[in-house]
């Protein structure tokens, strides 16, 4: 491949660099250390970045800046949705969907998920968000960013939590993604924001296969079954093989626009990684590639990730409902959010949101919250923090073991089955996505 441009980026900080006493924590979640950074970042024939780094921050660094160069308005507004922010710089979105979706990501609580998930991650990863965030900023402190959106007031400066909150909901994709606006406008009868009033349903009603909520759990699974994002993989292993070698092929269906488009690079840090890929933009790992022992892909499994709860309610009191027999009251928030208006100015909205102990009420179509029936939602993948160290595992593995020992570790696998083939021949096929645990009872019963 011919280089077209080389860019040298040596012992960068998006704050001053100075020495800290010992007793600091250059990973304390408030204000970690950021830089000194050093990455060489080299751009060839089909504009793909090869970033050689001294570790792992400088190579978060390195990719922060590139994306950031390339796709840094989508990011923008990724950042602001997980962080409910969007209805304060773009107003309440045809039917209120951007004020629905900032309090449903309130209530899930990404962020706070994102502060937890710190404590728990690698080093690795740290170095990596941190890194990522500082060349983010870079980028938009030396206007390289997009110029499209450059002077648009939602275009901040961000931290390694905004690139950690955006880890979390992505985690999220095939759940409570999908059930974020009914999260966010959930309310007892009498409460919806919308002033609206769904009819009281009968069990009839709720198994009629024709009925508003057996047609909206249909819609959901259309949702999180989208076929156009179904990807396809090959694996061809030592007996299908003319060098005896693995063989695999990638035909991922996620979109050229938007969040979910594909970044593809090559990560180098000398003599500890060497992997070439595409990454998620905003994601700092390689999330499909190869490097000199195997080779990943992945596809859109078809297992569950959330459990529905129906909940029979008190019927002198919609927010309390019976579980064996007893009865118990949910938890409530209060949640606030700056609307911007048309005139420019921001006026403040509040809602009181619901949580059972199976977590979030939602506003289910056609149904919605009755006097007699609730529905609760809970996500396996709301605590799932090992989503970035699975793939850093996958991209540093020497072997197949290697790579099924990343998946066996950490459990972060979110949503997707992952077919892999290994340069002795080696083929794999499996679904080590995350989903809920039920039991054969459960089952039975359902």
């Amino acid at each position: 491949m011919r280089p077209i441009a080389l860019a040298i980026a040596p012992l960068l900080c998006s704050i001053a660099c100075k020495e800290e006493p010992d007793s600091v924590d250059p990973y304390d979640v408030d204000a970690p250390q950021v830089g000194p950074y050093d990455v060489t970042i080299r751009w060839t024939d089909h504009g793909v970045p090869h970033l050689i780094a001294s570790d792992h921050g400088s190579l978060g660094f390195g990719m922060g800046l590139v994306m950031a160069e390339h796709h840094g308005c989508t990011l923008a507004d990724q950042f602001i949705k997980v962080n409910g922010e969007r209805s304060r710089y773009l107003g309440a979105g045809p039917s209120d969907a951007y004020l629905d979706e900032d309090f449903g990501w309130r209530a899930v609580g990404v962020r706070e998920q994102a502060e937890a998930w710190w404590e728990t991650l690698s080093d690795t990863g740290r170095d990596r968000f941190v890194g990522f965030a500082a060349g983010y900023n870079e980028a938009l402190s030396d206007a390289r960013f997009p110029a499209a959106c450059l002077a648009e007031p939602w275009v901040n400066p961000i931290d390694h939590l905004d690139v950690l909150t955006y880890m979390v909901a992505l985690g999220l994709d095939g759940s409570f993604k999908v059930f974020i606006r009914e999260i966010g406008r959930a309310a007892p009868p009498g409460g919806s924001p919308t002033g609206r009033r769904a009819p009281e349903p009968t069990v009839a009603d709720l198994m009629d296969p024709k009925g508003a909520f057996q047609q909206g759990l249909a819609q959901w699974r259309a949702e999180l079954h989208d076929p156009g994002r179904g990807s396809n993989g090959w694996s061809i292993g030592s007996e299908r093989s003319t060098s005896g070698g693995g063989l695999l092929l990638s035909n991922t269906h996620f979109p050229a626009w938007g969040e979910k488009r594909w970044f593809e690079s090559h990560l180098t840090i000398p003599g500890r990684m060497d992997v070439y890929g595409a990454s998620l933009i905003g994601v700092p790992a390689i999330n499909i590639g190869f490097n000199r022992h195997v080779a990943w892909t992945h596809t859109v499994s078809y297992a569950p990730r959330f459990t529905a709860y129906a909940l029979t309610l008190d019927p002198d009191d919609p927010t309390r409902y019976v579980v064996d027999g007893e009865t118990r009251s949910m938890t409530s928030e209060v949640y606030e959010r700056e609307v911007l208006q048309e005139d420019g100015s921001l006026q403040k909205v509040s809602r009181t949101l619901y949580a059972s102990t199976f977590g979030p009420v939602i506003d289910v179509p056609g149904v919605g919250w009755t006097s007699t029936l609730a529905v609760s939602v809970r996500d396996v993948n709301l605590s799932n923090d090992g989503l970035f160290d699975v793939w850093h595992g996958m991209n540093v593995a020497e072997s197949m073991d290697d790579l099924l020992a990343a998946h066996t570790e950490h459990q972060g696998i979110p949503w997707v089955y992952t077919i892999a083939a290994s340069k002795e021949g080696e083929v794999l096929f499996a679904d080590t996505s995350r989903t809920p645990y039920l039991t054969q009872a459960q089952w039975d019963a359902w």
